[in-house]
């Protein structure tokens, strides 16, 4: 099972199931407890199901809520898109890291592989220079800066631009935990997913396809 989930909305919800309710849920995410409801009720909108029955306070995982949180446990794969400077405040992440104000403006700029030999740039789709042909405005912003060395940086770029010098990192991270992955994507997939960029949809695949074993 692969899903693609806001991580604060995954540890709001691991912390309902260990809590046995939104109110001392809350306490622990330091959250308003209408901050995670509403978090809930988006996850459950997003997975088209509910995931907890409510008693009164009391707050029952659904088998779809254990399900998912079975998943979270044994590390399937989660892709965090496009976070601005709150990332820095709340730790979304599996080990300390902090989002930059880094981007690559120029759409493009030729694209280096740092870990050619990673499943993510060969299936189900091979990934190429011609993946990060056709890309429309700019290559992504808002990169992971400084991290912890368990985060490994499997791109960079520099971008063509005078005012904006040096090899960017932080567009596409990953970081083992457990026995799936952590994904942090600084690329503008949700600029490129609308136009129809191809490029975008076959690196998209690949991603939520770490989870699964290549044939």
């Amino acid at each position: 099972m692969t899903a693609l989930i806001d991580v604060d909305q995954l540890r709001t919800f691991i912390a309902i199931a260990e809590c046995g309710s939104f109110t001392r849920a809350a306490e622990t995410v330091n959250k308003t407890q209408s901050a995670v409801s509403m978090q809930m009720k988006r996850l459950e909108e997003r997975l088209n199901r509910e995931i907890f029955t409510r008693d009164g306070r009391a707050s029952k995982l659904t088998e779809d809520g254990q399900r998912l949180l079975d998943y979270a446990r044994r590390g399937g794969t989660v892709i965090v898109q496009y976070n601005k400077f709150e990332f820095n405040q709340a730790q979304y992440g599996p080990y300390p890291a902090s989002v930059s104000g880094n981007r690559i403006a120029d759409e493009t700029v030729p694209v280096t592989v740092l870990k050619p030999e990673n499943p993510v740039f060969h299936f189900p789709n091979r990934i190429d220079q011609a993946t990060w042909s056709g890309w429309v405005q700019e290559r992504g912003l808002y990169f992971l800066g400084e991290k912890d060395s368990r985060y490994v940086d499997l791109i960079s770029m520099t971008d063509s631009f005078p005012d904006n010098p040096g090899v960017k990192l932080g567009s596409l991270v990953e970081a083992n935990v457990g026995t799936g992955h952590w994904i942090y994507l600084g690329l503008g997939l949700w600029r490129q997913l609308p136009a129809g960029t191809d490029g975008a949809y076959q690196l998209l695949a690949n991603l939520i396809s770490l989870s699964h074993k290549q044939p």
